[in-house]
C-alpha cells in the first residue's frame, strides 16, 4: 500500500514537472473528484484493500489531515497576489482549522469510548463539508480564472488535486466506515494490535 502511495505522488510530480496538464480547459478539481471516485470504487470492490486501510487505525486515517496546515500556504500566496482572495481565505482558515482540530481530536479523545466516537464523528463531517465546499468554489473559479487555473495545473499546487485531495476525501470515507463498524469490527484478524488505535 506504501509503495502504490509512492508512486501515485512520483506520477502527481512528474505530471505536474513536464506541464502536461497545464492547457487543459478541464478544471483541476475535478481531477480530483474523478481519482476520489476511481479509488473509492477500488475500495469498494476490493474487501484487501479496504480492510489493509481500515487496519491501519482510526488514529492514523484521522492523522493524515494535519496535513491540511497547507492552509497556511494558501494564505500566503494571497498575500502575494498569487491566489484569489474569495478562495485563499475561505479555503487556506478552513483547512487550518480542520488540521488543528484534528490534533485536538486525537489528543482529547480515544475513538474507542462513546464520547470520543461523537468526536470524531463530529469532526470527521466537518472536515468533508469543507474539503467539498473548497472544491466546489475552485471549481467555480477556475472556469472564469485561467490563472488560478493555470497555478494548480502545475508544481507545487497540482498536488493537491492529483495526489492530497483525494486522498483526503477518501480517508474521511473511510472514518465513516471505521466508526460505523467499530474499533473491535474495523480492523482484521491479523490486525489486533491496532483496533483501539
Amino acid at each position: 500500500m506504501y509503495t502504490f502511495v509512492l508512486c501515485w505522488l512520483g506520477i502527481a510530480l512528474l505530471v505536474g514537472y513536464t506541464g502536461i496538464l497545464r492547457s487543459t480547459a478541464v478544471p483541476m478539481p475535478v481531477f480530483a473528484f474523478a481519482m476520489t471516485l476511481t479509488l473509492l470504487g477500488l475500495l469498494a470492490v476490493r474487501r484487501d484493500l479496504r480492510e489493509r486501510v481500515l487496519g491501519v487505525g482510526v488514529r492514523v486515517l484521522v492523522a493524515i489531515h494535519i496535513t491540511r496546515f497547507v492552509g497556511f500556504y494558501f494564505l500566503s500566496l494571497y498575500r502575494q497576489g498569487l491566489l484569489p482572495r474569495d478562495f485563499a481565505v475561505p479555503a487556506g482558515w478552513g483547512d487550518i482549522v480542520v488540521a488543528f482540530t484534528a490534533i485536538i481530536v486525537l489528543v482529547a479523545f480515544r475513538p474507542e469510548t462513546p464520547r470520543g466516537r461523537i468526536a470524531y464523528f463530529t469532526w470527521n463531517v466537518l472536515g468533508l463539508v469543507d474539503i467539498l465546499m473548497v472544491l466546489s468554489q475552485a471549481v467555480r473559479m477556475m472556469r472564469a480564472d485561467p490563472l488560478m487555473q493555470g497555478g494548480f495545473s502545475s508544481l507545487p499546487l497540482i498536488v493537491l488535486p492529483l495526489f492530497l485531495v483525494p486522498i483526503i476525501i477518501v480517508t474521511h470515507v473511510m472514518i465513516f466506515v471505521w466508526l460505523a463498524r467499530g474499533p473491535r469490527k474495523a480492523s482484521p484478524q491479523g490486525h489486533r494490535g491496532t483496533e483501539t488505535n
